[in-house]
């Protein structure tokens, strides 16, 4: 991290405790206790949430997939997330996905639910490390069949991710600046989210403190000295939903 990160950082985190300190005065708590316990102390409610924050619109399939839980465990807590406003849902085609509150632009739910399809982004991925093949050449490299190929270079073209340049008889495919342009503009947003979460901490009676704060990780300890936690709040979803391992 340079300079201006640390300072950045340390900056937030002085304003972050010092709102801490009169927070209570202003922000009445929730008094609904969720089996005798704040929401988010509850270890796979935090888990759910940190998971959604770092993979943003998956389905519940997908979620029950990657945390080894339960389909109604995952489902139980996911709608009291919902309820107090940390998670938030919508349908895309046949299923519904699931994101944090206020993280992700409405307008991009479909983009990042397509992302968090592997095959779709195991092809994005290569494109960025081989740009220009064609779609013989993805086939060769991606070890996938002509017609899966053809299906996600369509997607990712009417998403924006790619570009298609002729060159003599072949079509050579290219990543656009979009995604570049998607990781700039959701800095911005996290700024709002990080604020919109400490809010929601302060107002669950959580006693939030901001132990570290990175570009891309806000890690908060939140709960009192009987017991508590750190919370993992990851802060640009582009990137992280980009790295997620197939």
């Amino acid at each position: 991290m340079n300079g201006k990160s640390q300072t950045e950082g340390l900056d937030f985190i002085a304003a972050f405790n010092k709102l801490m300190a009169h927070g209570e005065d202003t922000i009445t708590k929730i008094d609904e206790k969720v089996s005798g316990e704040t929401l988010l102390l509850n270890p796979q409610r935090q888990q759910i949430l940190q998971y959604l924050s770092k993979y943003p619109c998956n389905h519940i399939n997908g979620i029950v997939r990657d945390l080894n839980l339960s389909y109604p465990t995952v489902k139980w807590h996911i709608d009291l997330l919902i309820k107090q406003e940390f998670v938030s849902s919508k349908t895309v085609g046949n299923k519904t996905v699931f994101y944090p509150y206020n993280m992700i632009s409405e307008k991009d739910v479909d983009l990042f639910s397509f992302l968090n399809k592997n095959k779709a982004r195991e092809l994005y991925l290569l494109l960025i490390e081989k740009p220009g093949l064609t779609q013989k050449e993805i086939c060769n490299f991606s070890k996938m069949s002509n017609r899966t190929v053809i299906s996600y270079l369509y997607d990712l073209t009417n998403f924006g991710f790619i570009v298609v340049r002729k060159d003599g008889i072949y079509r050579r495919y290219y990543p656009s600046k979009l995604i570049n342009e998607l990781i700039e503009s959701y800095r911005d947003r996290m700024n709002n989210f990080r604020k919109d979460i400490k809010r929601k901490l302060i107002k669950d009676g959580l006693n939030p403190v901001v132990v570290r704060a990175q570009d891309n990780l806000l890690q908060i300890q939140i709960g009192d000295q009987k017991k508590y936690s750190i919370l993992k709040i990851f802060a640009n979803p582009i990137i992280t939903i980009l790295d997620k391992p197939n």
